[in-house]
């Protein structure tokens, strides 16, 4: 009898620590992707990479969601 409640205690804990973590996950969003909410670029000149073989240009300027563009030339 008292093996079956070690048991039936240690399998309450686990679940009890599976659920936590799974609660914290889900409400944090840990998926690896990293959110910056601020703007990585106003103009086409804030993302010169000096780089003479790409083109440079800032998508969405001015905005949380901008990011800078650095294509390769053909």
């Amino acid at each position: 009898m008292v093996d079956t409640v070690k048991i039936i205690l240690i399998v309450v804990a686990v679940l009890a620590v599976a659920s936590i973590l799974a609660v914290s996950i889900k409400t944090d969003g840990l998926t690896g992707g990293t959110i910056i909410k601020k703007v990585s670029c106003y103009n086409d000149h804030d993302c010169d990479d000096h780089n003479s073989l790409t083109e440079d240009f800032c998508k969405n300027s001015g905005t949380e969601g901008s990011l800078c563009v650095n294509k390769l030339m053909n």
